[in-house]
């Protein structure tokens, strides 16, 4: 059975997909992404090869080609950090991860502004054994930036949950496998992160920059995670399209999404999940918490269209509305499954089902 039509069963025929109690997981369909990431790849690399430098490498200063591989800096499986960094620095406009025989093993990288970094198919990007001492370390980071694409249809970042959890890692819940604070006009597509300590991707407010704008999450899997597939502390204008959470474990909320602002003047506003799969998450598979909003705080807009979710330990929760939060949900064409706690507070909260 496809996904599609497992999803279009779900919205059609509930009941009976109920009392399925769906074991095995409908896979987000990354074929058309990873066949057109295939065709760009090639376009850009023409002739060479992404595995080893050109016989003129180094360029002189300022030579550097519009499309780089990170691998013509070199590649060392014990620790790539510095490579993959110098790469990401280089000013080229698009750089690419190789698939290598081992792991890009690294410490937290950093992403410039108005650059597309691109994993080539069964590239593997892997937290460094032993680094991430520090509580808030995270893999990826793209901070207080614009203009960044991430793609990585068949590609892998991979941290080490286990090793976090025990001596000499001091106990935290943000070691997050992709960190986005202070982001505009940043697009996720095609990647499958797993096993942080902390979310799969994180949304937060930046050192300059209050929220995230223009935030665009494509076909990604993020599974396995400490605390949230997606936490969404702030955004305005998020769009999360066919990706799936599962398997958040480990600690507290433990959910699939969590939309939860820290400040009252932190916006979550025009945020849409679109054929979306959020299944068997320790906490809630959907949530929502406002309590750091008050009256005078934007008003709140998330939207679930086409949505599945199931098995988790709730299915949805809103709350947090005690200090004055105003906003509305809307369900469109959506399914939940298990406890379900999304309330309307009359001219404050509305809840919107279609």
């Amino acid at each position: 059975m496809t996904r599609s039509l497992f999803l279009a069963l779900c919205l059609e025929a509930p009941l009976l997909v109920s009392c399925l109690l769906v074991k095995d997981v409908i896979p987000v369909d990354l074929g058309p992404g990873k066949a057109r990431q295939k065709e760009t790849i090639e376009a850009l690399f023409t002739g060479r090869d992404v595995r080893r430098p050109p016989a003129s490498w180094p360029p002189s200063k300022g030579g550097v080609s519009e499309a780089v591989s990170a691998a013509w800096w070199g590649f060392d499986p014990a620790d790539a950090t510095s490579i993959l960094q110098r790469a990401l620095d280089s000013g080229a406009a698009t750089v690419l991860v190789p698939r290598m025989d081992s792991p890009w093993q690294c410490d937290d990288i950093h992403v410039r502004s108005n650059t597309v970094l691109i994993m080539q198919e069964g590239a593997v990007l892997l937290a460094k054994k032993g680094g991430f001492r520090k509580r808030t370390q995270s893999l990826l980071n793209i901070v207080d930036v614009d203009d960044v694409t991430v793609s990585g249809y068949g590609a892998v970042i991979r941290m080490r949950q286990s090793d976090y959890l025990r001596p000499p890692y001091e106990k935290a819940e943000w070691r997050h496998t992709i960190r986005i604070c202070g982001g505009n006009k940043i697009t996720l597509a095609g990647l499958t992160t797993e096993l942080s300590g902390g979310d799969g991707v994180y949304l937060g407010r930046g050192g300059t920059r209050i929220t995230n704008t223009g935030i665009v999450l494509k076909d990604l899997i993020l599974r396995d995670h400490y605390r949230q597939s997606i936490s969404v502390i702030t955004a305005r204008g998020l769009t999360i399209e066919n990706a799936e959470m599962s398997g958040t474990s480990g600690t507290p909320p433990g959910a699939g999404i969590d939309f939860e602002p820290n400040l009252a003047d932190e916006p979550v506003v025009d945020c849409v999940l679109t054929r979306c799969l959020i299944h068997n998450n320790s906490g809630a598979g959907f949530q929502c918490y406002f309590a750091n909003h008050n009256a005078a705080s934007e008003p709140f807009d998330v939207t679930l269209d086409g949505c599945l979710v199931y098995g988790n330990l709730a299915g949805a929760l809103a709350f947090g509305y005690r200090n004055g939060a105003r906003g509305k949900i809307v369900f469109r064409n959506t399914r939940v499954f298990g406890f379900f706690s999304v309330p309307r507070i009359p001219g404050q909260v509305e809840f919107i089902e279609e």
